[in-house]
C-alpha cells in the first residue's frame, strides 16, 4: 500500500450498514482520519455484525503504509449469530503524509472482508479540496495550477510518442521526492517539472486523482454507468457538480489526446481507461467481489466517455469546455422556465375545471 502526502481530507457520504456480504455488515465502509497531528493518536469505533445463524470467527489484518500506526481493538474474536461487536481503530500519522490503506477481516481462516482507512494530516496539495487551490484556465477548462503545469511538462517532453505512457510507473523514489517537492512549495510556477522523468509526472498525476477528497467517479450513480449510450453519458458528465465536472472534463480531454496518437504510444482508450479509473473510483463496499465489479463497471464507463470524445472530435466538436457549461446551463434555466410556464397553465386549467364543475352543480339544480 502507497504513502501519499497530502494537505487535508474530508469525510465522504460513506453508506452505513452495507450490504455484499452474506456474512458480516459494516456500519461504515471506510474510516477516514482528518487533520490528524503528528504523533496524536486517534481514534474511531465502527460496529461489526454477525449476519449468519452460526458462530464465526473474525480477525483484523491490517497492512500499514510507512510513516503509520494503526491497531484494531479487538484485534480478533468470535460472534454469535445475529450478534454484533464494536471495535476501535487507534491511528497515529508518525510524518505530514496522506494514507490510504484497507484492513483484511479473516472470517473462520477462509473467507476476506476488507475496510478502507484513510488519514492525513494538513499538509499541500495532494488530498486538498481542488477548490482551495490556485486555479487557472488550462485546455479551455479551469483546473488546479499543478495540473495544467504537469501537462505542459508532459507535452514538452513528448510523452504522447511514448510507448506505454501512464501505464508505466516512475521511480518510486522519485515520485515520493517530487510529490514533496509540489506540497511544500510556495510558488508552483518555480518548480522545473520538466526536469523529472515523464513516467514520475505521469504517476504524480494519477496520483492526484487517487488522493482527491472525493473520487471523480463516485459522484456518478452506479445505475448510471451502466447506459453508456453517448448521449446518455455526455448529458449525466455536464450534471455533475463542481469541481469534479472540470476536473473529469480535464482528464478525459487529456486521455483523448492520447488515445488519438495509439498507434505510437500503444495506449488506447480501453488502454488508458484500466490504468486510469482505478484512481477515479473507490467502491464503498467491505466485499471483494463486489469492489472488483464496481471497478469494472467505472473502468467501462470511462471508457465510454473518452470514446464519446474521440468520436465527437471526428465531427469538429469539442464535447468538453466552458462553452459546453453553459449551453447546458441554460438549456437547464430554459426549461426550468418551461416547467414554471406549464404549472401555471395546469393551474390555470384546474381553476377552469372547477369552475366548470360549479356550472354542472348549478344547471342540475
Amino acid at each position: 500500500w502507497e504513502t501519499y502526502s497530502g494537505k487535508k481530507n474530508h469525510s465522504k457520504n460513506i453508506p452505513s450498514n452495507l450490504e455484499g456480504s452474506d456474512i458480516i455488515e459494516l456500519s461504515t465502509a471506510e474510516i477516514i482520519f482528518s487533520k490528524c497531528a503528528i504523533n496524536d493518536q486517534q481514534k474511531q469505533t465502527f460496529t461489526l455484525t454477525n449476519k449468519t445463524t452460526r458462530k464465526i470467527k473474525y480477525q483484523f489484518s491490517p497492512v500499514v503504509p510507512d510513516g503509520c500506526k494503526a491497531t484494531f481493538n479487538p484485534t480478533k474474536g468470535s460472534l454469535s449469530a445475529n450478534n454484533s461487536v464494536d471495535v476501535t481503530i487507534s491511528l497515529t500519522l508518525e510524518d505530514a503524509i496522506n494514507v490510504r490503506f484497507r484492513a483484511k477481516i479473516a472470517i473462520d481462516g477462509s473467507h476476506d472482508e476488507f475496510i478502507d482507512v484513510q488519514a492525513n494530516t494538513a499538509v499541500g496539495i495532494f488530498g486538498a479540496d481542488p477548490t482551495e487551490l490556485e486555479q487557472t484556465e488550462d485546455n479551455n477548462l479551469m483546473v488546479p495550477l499543478v495540473l495544467a503545469k504537469i501537462r505542459h511538462a508532459l507535452e514538452k517532453l513528448e510523452a504522447i510518442e511514448q510507448e506505454g505512457i501512464f501505464r508505466l510507473a516512475g521511480d518510486a523514489y522519485d515520485i515520493s521526492d517530487f510529490k514533496a517537492l509540489i506540497n511544500e512549495s510556495e510558488d508552483l510556477e518555480e518548480i522545473n517539472y520538466e526536469e523529472q522523468d515523464l513516467h514520475t509526472l505521469s504517476s504524480v498525476l494519477k496520483i492526484y486523482f487517487r488522493e482527491l477528497p472525493n473520487p471523480i467517479l463516485n459522484s456518478i450513480p452506479s445505475e448510471k454507468m451502466s447506459n453508456t449510450d453517448h448521449e446518455e453519458v455526455k448529458k449525466t458528465c455536464l450534471e455533475l457538480s463542481e469541481p469534479n465536472k472540470s476536473l473529469l472534463f480535464w482528464l478525459v480531454e487529456l486521455m483523448a489526446d492520447y488515445a488519438q496518437n495509439s498507434s505510437v504510444n500503444k495506449m488506447t482508450a480501453q488502454n488508458l481507461s484500466i490504468v486510469i479509473a482505478p484512481n477515479l473510483y473507490n467502491p464503498t463496499t467491505s466485499n471483494p467481489l463486489e469492489a472488483m465489479n464496481l471497478s469494472q463497471k467505472g473502468c467501462e464507463y470511462l471508457q465510454s466517455i473518452v470514446k464519446m470524445v474521440l468520436e465527437e472530435r471526428e465531427k469538429g466538436n469539442r464535447v468538453f469546455c466552458m462553452d459546453q457549461f453553459e449551453n447546458a446551463e441554460n438549456k437547464n434555466n430554459n426549461n426550468n422556465e418551461n416547467n414554471t410556464d406549464n404549472d401555471v397553465e395546469s393551474d390555470n386549467e384546474i381553476e377552469v375545471e372547477e369552475d366548470s364543475d360549479e356550472q354542472y352543480s348549478s344547471d342540475e339544480g
